[in-house]
């Protein structure tokens, strides 16, 4: 039996870089961001900046070079690296299995990774209907973030009750 929550949303899957499968692993992996997710195609994937894995945070006066390895169970159509809020770099791929290497050709002087970019509510939705979705803020408790959900446009979207229900207490006081 499925709740209506459930039934109403399309397959969502995540990935989780934890040291093992146990609730307090899987837990800091996600507040590491160790973590990605996919409504599509099953993918693994590998970022590294320098020596910092995803989600490690690294600053520096010389700058890294970004590693992304891809597998896909059906072809990586393209890799796009961003900085700030704009692509710098595409990769066309067309393959099950992609390596990007990139180093920012203009760096800024004394960088950090990952920093923070914010996204105000207009772009956020415009970023996600060039993406042919839609989507709206999540009742999520987060220390330092504001979750989203995003289906595609025209799918049916849980309703505000089952919204409701998805308060992230169980992320509380962490």
């Amino acid at each position: 039996m499925t709740s209506g929550l459930h039934s109403s949303v399309n397959t969502a899957l995540v990935a989780i870089s934890a040291d093992a499968l146990t609730r307090e692993n899987v837990f800091d992996a996600i507040f590491s961001r160790r973590a990605y997710a996919t409504t599509g195609d099953r993918i693994l994937l590998e970022v590294r900046f320098g020596e910092a894995g995803m989600g490690e945070e690294v600053s520096g006066p010389a700058t890294p070079v970004l590693n992304v390895e891809v597998e896909g169970t059906a072809p990586v159509v393209a890799v796009e690296v961003w900085k700030d809020v704009a692509p710098v770099h595409k990769l066309e791929a067309n393959a099950e299995s992609v390596r990007l290497e990139w180093t920012d050709p203009n760096p800024p002087a004394g960088w950090h990774y990952p920093g923070c970019v914010g996204y105000g509510e207009e772009e956020l939705n415009s970023f996600l209907a060039e993406a042919g979705l839609e989507g709206c803020a999540l009742p999520w408790f987060h220390p330092g973030a504001t979750w989203h959900l995003a289906v595609r446009t025209g799918a049916t979207r849980p309703s505000p009750d089952d919204l409701a229900h998805l308060t992230g207490k169980v992320l509380d006081g962490r």
